[in-house]
């Protein structure tokens, strides 16, 4: 798989050139782990927006997505993960240990 399918290698292949290049972030998105959920649980985002999830419970969550495309690490409360998302598409995920918290997030 060519590095520009990961979201976390894109910018470092737009600064190949060493030039320095002016780049226009959309920004990025926050998602909150609390009450054994997602809020919001479903999100349209930009291309190369960042999502970045806190865990605002006290026991341990993560990330993972339902095609293997991310996967965070346990989460402890007050902990964040992020991703950048470089492809458009639709991506569900949900929690490792409590498999009943499941998300979307369309990228358009």
């Amino acid at each position: 798989t060519p590095a520009s399918s990961f979201g976390e290698k894109v910018v470092g292949e737009e600064d190949v050139s060493g030039i320095p290049k002016t780049v226009v972030k959309p920004g990025s998105q926050n998602i909150e782990i609390r009450n054994f959920a997602f809020f919001p649980n479903s999100i349209k985002v930009n291309l190369g927006t960042t999502v970045i999830w806190t865990n605002k419970d006290s026991v341990r969550h993560n990330v993972i997505s339902d095609t293997g495309l991310f996967s965070g690490p346990l989460l402890a409360q007050g902990q964040v993960y992020s991703y950048l998302f470089s492809k458009p598409g639709t991506y569900t995920y949900y929690c490792g240990p409590h498999p009943q918290m499941t998300a979307m997030i369309v990228v358009e």
